[in-house]
């Protein structure tokens, strides 16, 4: 793709790879590259490639985990990689070895309200009503920005499911460890609930309820504590892990050993448990990033995903970054919601006087000094607005889901990280936090938490 960086040729980087996936469950092959060649280590090797490159290690039958949320720190580049991949097979009438049934896995739901983000694989080329999407299943914990992807869902085109967002964070850091999957209470009794008559196991239409995954993906069950198995049962939902065969993540500055940094990203969109997982699945880790580094000069402090676990490297030409690495797709570049200058007071938005104002005015009645608050997208944006405009923000200490803690979040199409935020950890870190008691247990400070439906 003309404007990304290249360092050294890919022959050795996709040697490399290819090791890795020999190793496990898969075997397949470039003209370049027999089985049993001798391949230089991964921690000697360059590992800046082309987009191309990158996503033609993507196989049928994967499993994708893509970073970001909602409109913040969607890794563009590669996404419209493989949707260009997919597009070239389709017109090619490329059959065997192409790209089909993927299954895409989510949190925040990377998009732009268009076609940007996850809507990219969602689309289907041409004007061939035979054509099917490259997409078999998405699980995910939200589609309204991605909604090329919520009308193949709509339309039974692919099997879709719509679990917790904290669940699918947490059921990717337990494919990192190997567990079985992540087991909480949370979704009991909801539509997430397996139960007959109950819920649908989190199913988003009958294309999902058919699938044979969909036995498995959340089931219910007990367990008990005390002396006795019997004693003191009681019920949880286990999310089931699911191995991940390619991450796609994003980042800000990498140097060609893969060790990545995160400075100018608004959010820690769980892009190191996401990259273990692949890692321990056996699968590979393409990352993109807006700029390069000498290898060496970052500091160990500051690496957020060390190299050993990065396979690609796919670097956005500074031309392009408006179009590919923006930090959001609202705002180019904003060093106050990543932390690196702070923004005086005064400059809080004020939200005109209107129906929002008045509800959200009315909510921000429950704050209470000293407290720790959620607020989730939509109405409940307001409140920080409204605590910012009354003087409220010093005395309590507002969060939002994918991680950041104080300051002001942002609201609307922007919402996720804050302005003059005190801290900002990843997103399953976060929701360990909630369910742990963060959110209205009697031990903990934090008491409140604002949603919107």
């Amino acid at each position: 793709m003309s404007g990304v960086a290249m360092i050294s040729t890919t022959n050795n980087l996709l040697k490399v790879i290819l090791s890795r996936r020999l190793s496990f469950y898969r075997c397949f092959s470039l003209p370049s590259f027999k089985k049993g060649e001798f391949r230089i280590p991964s921690h000697n090797s360059n590992k800046v490639c082309t987009p191309d490159d990158a996503v033609s290690l993507i196989s049928a039958n994967d499993t994708i985990c893509v970073s970001g949320f909602v409109g913040q720190g969607s890794p563009d580049l590669l996404l419209k990689a493989l949707a260009d991949r997919y597009e070239r097979e389709c017109n090619e009438g490329i059959q065997e070895g192409g790209l089909k049934d993927l299954t895409i896995l989510f949190g925040g739901g990377p998009g732009d309200w268009d076609y940007r983000g996850l809507n990219y694989l969602a689309k289907i080329p041409g004007n061939n009503n035979e054509q099917k999407s490259m997409i078999k299943r998405a699980i995910g914990g939200h589609y309204g920005q991605v909604p090329l992807l919520g009308n193949l869902a709509t339309s039974n085109q692919i099997e879709a499911w719509t679990l917790p967002m904290g669940s699918i964070s947490r059921m990717i850091r337990a494919q990192a460890t190997h567990s079985p999957g992540h087991i909480t209470t949370v979704g009991l009794g909801t539509y997430v609930d397996p139960t007959p008559g109950i819920g649908v196991g989190g199913a988003a239409n009958e294309s999902a309820v058919g699938s044979t995954l969909h036995q498995e993906l959340v089931t219910k069950i007990s367990i008990g504590f005390g002396p006795t198995a019997d004693e003191m049962k009681a019920d949880y939902l286990m999310y089931k892990a699911l191995p991940i065969q390619v991450a796609i993540i994003r980042a800000t500055t990498a140097d060609a050993s893969g060790n990545l940094s995160f400075e100018h990203e608004s959010l820690l969109c769980d892009q190191r448990i996401i990259a273990a997982a692949a890692v321990n699945s056996g699968g590979v880790v393409l990352a993109q990033v807006k700029r390069i580094c000498e290898t060496g000069s970052l500091s160990s402090r500051s690496v957020g995903v060390p190299g050993s676990m990065v396979d690609c490297v796919c670097v956005v030409d500074e031309s392009e970054h408006d179009i590919y690495h923006p930090m959001s797709y609202t705002k180019r570049n904003d060093p106050v919601l990543y932390g690196k200058i702070r923004s005086p007071v005064e400059d809080v938005q004020k939200l005109p006087l209107n129906e929002r104002k008045i509800i959200a005015r009315r909510a921000s009645f429950g704050l209470k000094p000293g407290k720790v608050i959620n607020l989730g997208i939509g109405l409940p944006e307001g409140i920080a607005s409204v605590a910012g405009e009354e003087g409220q923000l010093q005395y309590v200490t507002l969060t939002t889901e994918p991680g950041s803690f104080g300051g002001l979040p942002a609201s609307g199409k922007d919402f996720g990280p804050a302005s003059n935020a005190d801290a900002l950890v990843e997103m399953n870190e976060m929701f360990d936090f909630y369910d742990g008691g963060g959110l209205g247990e009697k031990k903990c400070k934090c008491d409140t938490c604002f949603i919107a439906s």
